[in-house]
């Protein structure tokens, strides 16, 4: 009687007691990624889809995504991985952070992990964030588009304005300025990161003011941008953004700000694997950004640039990090 009395009293603990998930003893781990874009755009949604063949090849665990999800849909997708057995799901962009925290509210023995603009201290406890100080990369390459400009007048084609965006604007307007004092900086967002026509337009109204160099911060909208460069009456050199893109115009590109997910990406779920289920991951110049295909320039500009970046990379010198519009497009420096 004694040790039924036990074993009913224990089955009651075990019931009413939380259950606390641990990805390295209950289950081999599942990673999802959902992506806003398609996987072929060349750039963001690209970086994404290596990433999980990274995770894949260096974990060994399973990997899956799906593409070009709304933030509507986005919801829906997370719950259907979940419900598969996905322990671990990337929301791929900075217009879901609602759906990744909203996911893990609702689903505590998942782990999501959303893109930040800035490092957050207070995280729930299934949540990791990926914070993207893209900006620091984009100051180098502001010198250099300041530098390298003849007309005085520098472009930004730009995808969304997410506030790492407008930071990156920010950044690549105080590097200008800053080496060039007589720069002005035009920009357009497109609204669509993937829309090679729009991009093409925003290019071409640039050039018609006689912009010189274009920093492209859009993927496949770069089709758009190259084929304006390309009909142009005088040279436009352009600076690419995620990937290699020199390839598509060589005579025309003279840097790119490089990024790559795979580290950070295969980092987060090795932490999880071991039982570390929120965190920050801090992508900067030397960690999981850099700068690169350097080409058509002078010598001098060249090492100019490298030296900003190996300062900032180095955290001798931090740029100045705004996320709200400061300055009109066209506008002085100053002004």
């Amino acid at each position: 009687m004694k040790n039924i009395f036990i074993a009913i009293l224990l089955t009651v603990v075990l019931l009413a007691s939380p259950v606390l998930v641990n990805f390295a003893v209950s289950a081999p781990l599942k990673a999802a990624i959902i992506l806003p874009g398609t996987k072929e755009d060349g750039g963001w949604n690209t970086m994404a889809f290596k990433a999980a063949e990274q995770m894949k090849k260096e974990l060994g665990i399973q990997t899956a995504y799906s593409e070009n999800v709304t933030p509507a849909d986005a919801t829906r997708v997370a719950r259907e991985y979940i419900k598969d057995g996905y322990q671990l799901i990337f929301f791929h962009g900075m217009e879901f952070q609602t759906q990744a925290l909203s996911i893990a509210e609702k689903f505590p023995q998942a782990v999501t992990v959303m893109h930040t603009a800035e490092m957050k201290e207070m995280l729930p406890k299934n949540v990791w964030a990926v914070t993207m100080n893209f900006y620091q990369n984009w100051y180098a390459l502001g010198v250099l588009a300041g530098l390298k400009t003849k007309t005085n007048k520098i472009g930004v084609v730009g995808g969304i304005d997410f506030s790492s965006y407008i930071a990156n604007l920010n950044a690549i307007r105080d590097a200008a300025c800053r080496f060039n004092p007589g720069v002005k900086v035009y920009y357009s967002f497109c609204g669509t990161f993937d829309d090679p026509i729009a991009a093409r337009k925003a290019a071409e109204s640039q050039i018609d003011m006689g912009v010189d160099v274009i920093l492209n911060m859009v993927d496949l909208g770069i089709y758009g941008v190259v084929k304006a460069a390309k009909k142009a009456d005088s040279k436009v050199w352009l600076i690419g953004m995620d990937l290699p893109r020199a390839d598509l115009l060589p005579e025309n590109f003279i840097g790119t700000s490089l990024h790559s997910f795979g580290d950070g990406y295969t980092y987060i779920a090795k932490k999880v694997i071991e039982g570390m289920k929120s965190g920050n991951y801090n992508m900067r110049p030397g960690q999981g950004m850099y700068i690169g295909e350097l080409n058509n320039i002078s010598s001098e500009i060249k090492d100019t640039v490298l030296k900003v970046y190996q300062k900032i990379e180095k955290k001798s010198f931090i740029p100045a990090m705004t996320i709200e519009y400061i300055f009109k497009s066209g506008a002085a420096c100053g002004q």
